[in-house]
């Protein structure tokens, strides 16, 4: 039941590795792979885990949200952004392999260690989707804020990092009316429309890709 969601992650970063001409991102996925297995490991050895799951939303939704997909995104790339002495376009460029290679140990360890509704459909099946289609829209708008700095269109920033957020938001969204049994086919139908959307954003930037080269 679990494979699903022990492969899905690691699938996409192995097509991404498989397709990528450049190989630059050789250091940035490195980079992720050893912070998700150590920040695993370190929780795993000196923290416990499990939490009282309350039946209030926002307080399911602020949990996820700042443990599951701000703090690490925030955290981790920051990280890479100070500890990289390349390019900007470089640190926009390979956002997605970093994140993608930390995510592919740190997703599946946080379903399998956590008291929200372990096991479930959702938690197996369809979050990992999720969190897929969240790194490459997070990535896609961090890349664009960075493009725009370059360009020194400072103005524009704002709503891209609005996007960010709104990016890292829905899935804890979409994961806090499932803790609380609530609305579930809407959860559902939202959810789908997300991973559709983030398929219709994937494919335009394979063909700006192609359409660069």
């Amino acid at each position: 039941m679990l494979f699903f969601l022990l492969i899905i992650l690691p699938a996409a970063l192995c097509y991404y590795c498989a397709t990528q001409k450049d190989k630059r991102f050789v250091m940035p996925l490195f980079f992720g792979i050893m912070t998700g297995i150590l920040l695993c490991s370190f929780k795993f050895f000196f923290f416990y885990t499990h939490r009282i799951v309350y039946d209030k939303f926002i307080i399911n939704v602020l949990y996820l949200f700042l443990n599951q997909m701000l703090l690490p995104c925030a955290i981790l790339y920051g990280a890479f952004f100070v500890c990289s002495k390349d390019t900007l376009d470089y640190k926009g460029k390979f956002c997605y392999p970093l994140l993608l290679s930390f995510y592919a140990f740190y997703l599946p360890y946080s379903v399998i260690t956590s008291a929200e509704g372990l096991y479930t459909f959702f938690s197996v099946f369809v979050k990992p989707v999720l969190f897929l289609v969240m790194i490459n829209e997070f990535s896609y708008f961090v890349r664009k804020c960075i493009s725009l700095y370059e360009d020194e269109q400072t103005g524009s920033i704002a709503p891209q990092i609005i996007l960010c957020l709104i990016s890292l938001a829905i899935p804890a969204v979409l994961e806090g009316f499932i803790i609380i049994d609530r609305a579930v086919l809407f959860v559902y139908l939202i959810s789908l429309l997300y991973v559709l959307a983030g398929v219709i954003m994937k494919l335009k930037q394979i063909k700006a890709s192609y359409d660069y080269e």
